[in-house]
């Protein structure tokens, strides 16, 4: 996955590169399994998310062996808990 839409072994801004990618496009994102390197690992983050004010970040600690990114693909336009729809 080096040097594609999936490589995330650096951080990026997630929409930065799949929208470059036709077949990403066509599907609005991520919905991915992604396996890990290191499985039963607890003490060591498997995958790290923040937006992009920083206010709002997750971090995955897991014993399993991959984890599935999901980017919210066909969410715009649906209620979130406050007044404003996901964009």
């Amino acid at each position: 996955v080096a040097g594609t839409s999936f490589d995330f072994r650096s951080a990026k801004i997630i929409a930065s590169e799949f929208l470059a990618d036709d077949d990403q496009r066509k599907v609005k994102g991520y919905d991915h399994a992604f396996l890990l390197q290191a499985k039963g690992d607890v003490k060591k983050v498997a995958a790290h998310v923040w937006s992009a004010d920083e206010k709002l970040q997750l971090k995955v600690y897991t014993t399993a062996p991959a984890l599935q990114f999901y980017s919210g693909n066909f969410l715009g336009g649906t209620p979130s808990r406050g007044t404003e729809p996901y964009a």
